[in-house]
């Protein structure tokens, strides 16, 4: 039934036919965004490793946690 909607609506017909014709650009620009993400994931977690929840005081006896 919506195709048939689609079919009668010349307007509607180019909306669809152009969203169509743009995945694939679509996906490439995706593709290549999480490429960035992951090699800068990579990097981060290279550059950051150890470097997170360590005790900065020499007094660890006093430390209370909210857990």
């Amino acid at each position: 039934r919506p195709l048939r909607v689609i079919s009668r609506a010349p307007g509607l017909k180019l909306v669809v036919e152009t969203l169509i014709s743009s995945l694939r650009p679509i996906g490439n620009i995706v593709l290549i965004c999480c490429a960035f993400f992951i090699i800068f994931g990579i990097l981060g977690v290279q550059l950051f490793k150890g470097k997170f929840y360590y005790c900065e005081g020499g007094d660890t006896r006093n430390i209370s946690t909210k857990a």
